[in-house]
């Protein structure tokens, strides 16, 4: 189990919603939630939320699971969430593998323009935890190591951006995928 880095920033939009629909796929390579965003002035806040991956080790063909949650249970649940898997943590052009939902009790969807290399909310409600799957596919498998790169929305007003988990590394004994 991997302990996400605070490797954050919180921003804070006056009068703006979270997208009840899920973060719009002009957000992919950013992070940021809606375009709407944009004119925030971001600050460095503690992070209260996690992302907890299971193993963390993978092979060819394998699955992590990934579940985001909370601190403490005095934390606030959050409302959105934007997830990617990415060999280079700044770098959304290096997305690979594929994303599942496998919590029946938030729909999500996946909008980005490469075919499920993101994961987003469908709905705002209130959650304590969301838990995901990433497969490391074969039709963008890697032998790089993998980072689990994502945005989370707690209120209207308060989100944070590139929240990353510490390298998945690759441990199987085939060079290429």
């Amino acid at each position: 189990m991997i302990l996400s880095t605070c490797l954050v920033v919180s921003l804070f939009i006056l009068g703006s919603n979270s997208s009840p629909n899920g973060a719009p796929p002009g957000s992919c390579s950013s992070m940021i939630p809606s375009p709407n965003h944009h004119a925030s002035t971001p600050r460095t806040t503690p992070c209260p939320y996690t992302i907890e991956t299971t193993p963390n080790t993978f092979t060819c063909g394998s699955t992590v699971s990934v579940t985001l949650g909370k601190i403490s249970t005095a934390t606030p649940g959050f409302r959105g969430f934007l997830c990617q898997a990415r060999t280079n943590v700044d770098d959304y052009s290096t997305v690979t593998g594929t994303l599942t939902d496998t919590d029946n009790a938030v729909l999500s969807t996946n909008r980005c323009p490469a075919v499920n290399a993101s994961i987003t909310h469908a709905e705002r409600s209130v959650k304590d935890s969301f838990t995901f799957d990433w497969t490391n596919d074969g039709t963008s498998a890697t032998t790089n190591s993998v980072y689990i790169v994502c945005t989370l929305v707690q209120s209207k007003t308060i989100f944070w951006v590139n929240m990353t988990t510490p390298a998945l590394t690759y441990t199987g004994t085939a060079t290429t995928c």
